[in-house]
């Protein structure tokens, strides 16, 4: 299968065979139906973002992009180079110390935005549902209760539970049976 790769900026480029991991597959879970997702991904837009390496001597470490690279090193038999950035580090552990704080997720997706984003853009529900790695749920806008009754008295307040899953699989799980249960759930990722 031909990758339509994308490189505007002229980005060095390197055969993807001599990218070494720098996390271990067990770092992060990528389930079957995920590394469809990235293979559907890729091969629907291309080639969009370049790896983020490390280099040590003449050995590259990916500092971003491990998802990627698996996904090349089990699909793409045939010798293919890829655009990539190199990162600055003194040694592997400051390497390790970028990835992580590369890979730490700031911000926390919201049910809200997304479906916020997916308007002001008129993305199809369908696309976001193959592509985003949540289980969002698209619903009908609905009035928001106003926490104030007409007296202005704060009506009673709402509690919730979080609850941290061990993978995404379970995270899914987990939000189907409470909300067949008549609850309501949010996704949050942090």
């Amino acid at each position: 299968m031909e990758i339509t790769i994308k490189n505007p900026s002229n980005l060095p480029l390197i055969d993807y065979r001599k990218i070494k991991p720098l996390q271990p597959d067990s770092y992060k879970d990528l389930t079957k139906k995920n590394f469809e997702k990235l293979g559907n991904s890729i091969k629907r837009h291309g080639w969009i973002s370049p790896f983020v390496l490390w280099q040590d001597g003449e050995d590259f470490y990916t500092t971003d992009g491990h998802q990627r690279l698996r996904w090349l090193n089990k699909t793409q038999p045939e010798t293919v180079e890829y655009p990539y950035l190199l990162i600055e580090a003194a040694d592997k552990k400051e390497a390790a110390e970028i990835l992580l704080a590369w890979d730490s997720r700031y911000g926390t997706n919201t049910q809200e935005g997304l479906e916020e984003f997916v308007a002001t853009f008129e993305v199809d529900d369908e696309y976001v549902e193959e592509i985003v790695n949540q289980p969002f749920i698209f619903t009908e806008e609905k009035e928001v209760a106003d926490p104030f009754d007409d007296e202005g008295i704060k009506n009673k307040n709402q509690y919730g539970v979080i609850v941290v899953c061990e993978g995404e699989g379970q995270q899914e799980e987990i939000f189907n049976r409470l909300t067949g249960e008549g609850l309501t759930c949010k996704i949050v990722v942090t």
